[in-house]
Formats: C-alpha cells, sequence, structure tokens
C-alpha cells in the first residue's frame, strides 16, 4: 500500500511533467547544498526550477504524464523543468557546470521526444528563443532594406540628373 505522501509526490511530480515546455534530467552528486541553492537561484531568474526526488517516484510520474520509460534514472537525479523558453535552463546548467563540474546533464524531454546527454550539450550551445527569432527577422528584413536602397539610389540618380539637365539649360 502506497503511502499518502508518495502518492501526493507522484501527482506532483506529473502535474509538473505535463505543464512543462520541457524536463531536463541532471546529476548533481558532489555538489553541497550551498551550490545547490546557487543553482535553484539561478534557475529561477530564467523561470525554471529544479527539483529532486527519488527515481522510484519519478519514473511511476513518468508514466502517469504518459511521457514513457527512461533508463537514465539511476544514482542522484535532479530535474529542472520550465514552461518557458527551453533553452535558458540549459544554458544556466551549462554555466554553472564549467565552475561546478559535479553538476552533469543527463538527457532531458523537450516536446515529448527525449534527448540524451549529447543533444542535451548541443542544445545547451543553441542561441535563445528570443535571440533566434531576432536572428530570423534580421535574415528577412536584410533583402528588404537592400531593395529600398537600391530604390532610393534609382530615384536619388533620377533627380540628380533632372537638376544637371536644369542648372545646364539656364545657363
Amino acid at each position: 500500500m502506497p503511502k499518502p505522501q508518495k502518492v501526493q509526490a507522484v501527482e506532483e511530480l506529473s502535474q509538473r511533467f505535463r505543464s512543462s515546455s520541457a524536463i531536463y534530467f541532471v546529476e548533481y552528486k558532489g555538489l553541497t547544498v550551498a551550490e545547490i541553492s546557487v543553482l535553484r537561484r539561478k534557475l529561477k531568474e530564467k523561470k525554471a526550477e529544479l527539483k529532486v526526488a527519488k527515481n522510484t517516484l519519478m519514473r511511476i510520474a513518468l508514466e502517469h504524464a504518459e511521457l514513457g520509460k527512461i533508463d537514465i534514472l539511476t544514482g542522484p537525479t535532479g530535474i529542472i523543468t520550465t514552461q518557458d523558453d527551453p533553452i535558458l535552463p540549459l544554458k544556466v546548467v551549462a554555466e554553472f557546470a564549467k565552475e561546478k563540474t559535479a553538476l552533469v546533464a543527463k538527457g532531458g524531454l523537450l516536446d515529448g521526444k527525449f534527448f540524451d546527454r549529447a543533444q542535451v550539450v548541443a542544445l545547451s550551445k543553441v542561441p535563445p528563443k528570443k535571440e533566434l527569432l531576432a536572428q530570423v527577422l534580421g535574415s528577412l528584413q536584410a533583402p528588404l532594406v537592400g531593395l529600398i536602397w537600391a530604390l532610393q539610389g534609382v530615384g536619388a540618380n533620377l533627380v540628380y540628373t533632372l537638376q544637371a539637365i536644369s542648372e545646364k539649360q539656364s545657363a
């Protein structure tokens, strides 16, 4: 018979998994409580949250959330969830891991698709969503700006030519 606290913990985790745009699993073995608190604070600034739970409860919660089985839930595993930009928490983890090598990304779920450690590391190098949108907008805008300048140049040349003809005739 499951204990009520465990049932509640599984339900909370399931709800968190269902409502998240991204779920990342990290190994935190070797980090102090103070270091984990710093990591939590940095993640909170990016609208993400680090949660620690037993692997068994996480497995059950993943199945309840219909996200399938994940084989990386061994050892001390933390869960980072976000409902916002899915890349920002990875950037925080990558930056933090440079200082504290004890923090290691294990894998993650992004839009229901599993990413292994290497893929998560590659994702952490992708620019955030706002930067990507700015780059796309800049790419779309560049040809239009070039066209406008070209059209302005043609108009300006016509004006200069007409002005020169006018000055020549008046002289």
